[in-house]
């Protein structure tokens, strides 16, 4: 009787070792889960395509945004089918379709040191509020002075032969940066080069290159074993039943006959 007794004591102990060896085992695998996949959430990062267009909240066009560049999403339920994103210092909405979302940080988000240069016979030219000759002027640049480009948007042709095509370009007007548009005609643009899309390295960080899906390794194991050990001498402790007085001086009897 008390043979079977011990044994379903140690039964007992056993399986309850077994669980709480199994629990840090999903404990190990659900944390490492959990860092690894925290890559995997979605970027605020978006990659413009071809002919991207950035809005303003009326849905009117501010600028086209060049492709191979990246916006910021900062705002995903606001409109339906768009975004709300930031380049540089505008700020506006985007249709979904423009853009593809990325899991990484580029490098290179934006497009730099492309200009407009004022070239309107000697004369300055200026900025408007929209890109028709009735708006309002917000500022001129002067002859020969530049103007960062951001993209361009259609108009008024203020010069038939020229087309409707005007810049949206920012102006460091004193201390001040003017935003608006000015006519192609009015100037010459630089061509913005295509960007070499780079990832920011992650720091290095050994728990972010595992596989949720990969056993634990040996020194895991040996760290998850080391774990259990506790629990399986609490359990043991727990089911055993303690020499009663009188066994014990059965036992010391026994020993000095």
């Amino acid at each position: 009787m008390k043979k079977n007794s011990m044994k379903i004591k140690l039964l007992l102990t056993l399986a309850l070792s077994l669980i709480m060896l199994l629990f840090n085992i999903n404990f190990y695998i659900a944390s490492t889960k959990a860092n690894t996949t925290s890559n995997d959430t979605y970027s605020r990062y978006g990659l413009l395509r071809e002919n991207a267009i950035l809005l303003d909240s009326n849905f009117e066009k501010i600028t086209t945004l060049p492709p191979t560049y990246f916006v910021i999403i900062i705002n995903e339920t606001d409109f339906e089918n768009y975004y709300r994103v930031t380049y540089l210092e505008l700020t506006g909405i985007i249709l979904r379709t423009h853009i593809t979302r990325v899991n990484f940080e580029p490098v290179t988000k934006f497009h730099e040191n492309v200009f407009f240069t004022a070239q309107n016979d000697t004369h300055p030219v200026n900025i408007r509020a929209l890109p028709n000759s009735t708006a309002e002027i917000i500022t001129a640049i002067p002859h020969n002075n530049q103007a960062f480009f951001f993209g361009q948007k259609n108009g008024e042709a203020l010069i038939t032969t020229h087309g409707s095509r005007w810049y949206f370009v920012r102006f460091l007007d004193g201390t001040v940066n003017r935003f608006g548009y000015v006519y192609s005609a009015q100037g010459i643009v630089d061509t913005i080069p295509p960007n070499i899309i780079q990832a920011v390295p992650n720091p290095p960080d050994n728990n972010n290159n595992l596989d949720p899906n990969t056993p634990p390794q040996r020194f895991d194991w040996i760290y998850i074993v080391l774990l259990s050990i506790p629990a399986i001498i609490v359990m043991f402790a727990l089911f055993s039943k303690p020499k009663k007085d009188t066994d014990i001086d059965k036992e010391y009897a026994d020993n000095y006959k």
